[in-house]
């Protein structure tokens, strides 16, 4: 009798169950909603737009930073490239030569799009919030100074030199303003595109100045000086030779900098996060 009752409050609780509508979120993946409501989520979509850097994709050799490095130094006269590849980087040398139908110069905006739609995503994660902490404005400034470093690369790469008689004839970049920008519409001028990116890195300076955070001492997180930084080659594209200098001195005076000795040059490269003379870059390792 025990065993009949218990087997009929099984079926009358599955049949509960079956009556009702299920929520059922994912379990290794959450929206940006259900992110703004998690205690970790701005700090976590912020963490999200760094790990796009070095996410592989499904081809293993078209990663962000990859592209990032070859682009440019491939085009230029710093590095000869004299072997035999499978891929299509030999075809990116030279500017003309660039076009939608090669892998390479295909993936690489795509990618650069990701990391802007993640770092517009936690900037609205960021707007949810009622009252933001110190630390909400410091990682909204990251957020600010990731999605500039995107742009200006895309800018370098995808666009032709800044000439200040010209730009505002240029053909400039897709400019994204926020994470529900998804409407199909052209590419704005160079000048808009270098103007938008200027703001960018206002915005994250404001924000810098006014928040605090932990990750200041952690140099693969970016920080104000790595703002005066971007801005100072951002204007040293545009050829406003005053308002760079400006922007160097300024990412100089940051507490923590300094050039490394010729001495420690060799040293450099395989110990880069160590030195005074590194800004900012992007850790493989935690």
């Amino acid at each position: 009798m025990k065993t009949i009752i218990r087997y009929t409050a099984l079926l009358l609780s599955a049949a509960f169950l079956c009556g009702c509508d299920l929520d059922i979120a994912p379990t290794d993946s959450l929206t940006g909603d259900q992110m703004a409501d998690a205690p970790s989520g701005l700090e976590d979509a912020v963490n999200g737009c760094y790990s796009l850097f070095i996410s592989e994709t499904d081809d293993n050799n078209a990663w962000y930073l990859r592209q990032y490095y070859q682009f440019p130094d491939f085009s230029s006269d710093d590095v000869v490239y004299g072997h035999e590849t499978e891929d299509e980087i030999n075809m990116i040398f030279r500017y003309g030569e660039r076009n939608e139908n090669l892998g390479n110069v295909n993936v690489f905006w795509s990618q650069s799009y990701k990391v802007i739609y993640a770092a517009n995503t936690a900037l609205s994660i960021a707007a949810q919030k009622e009252e933001l902490t110190a630390e909400d404005k410091y990682l909204m400034a990251e957020a600010w100074f990731i999605k500039a470093f995107v742009m200006h690369s895309l800018a370098r790469l995808y666009c032709e030199p800044y000439d200040p008689d010209m730009a505002e004839t240029q053909l400039g970049l897709l400019i994204r303003t926020d994470n529900l920008d998804a409407d199909m519409k052209a590419r704005e001028t160079l000048q808009q595109t270098y103007v938008y990116i200027l703001e960018c890195l206002k915005n994250a300076e404001d924000l810098f100045s006014e928040g605090s955070s932990d990750r200041s001492s952690n140099k693969g997180f970016a920080s104000l000086a790595a703002v005066h930084a971007l801005r100072c080659r951002v204007y040293l594209y545009m050829e406003n030779w005053d308002e760079c200098i400006k922007s160097a001195e300024a990412a100089l005076a940051q507490e923590g900098l300094g050039i490394i000795s010729a001495a420690d040059l060799p040293d450099y490269y395989a110990n880069t996060y160590n030195y005074d003379e590194t800004i900012w870059c992007i850790k493989f390792t935690s």
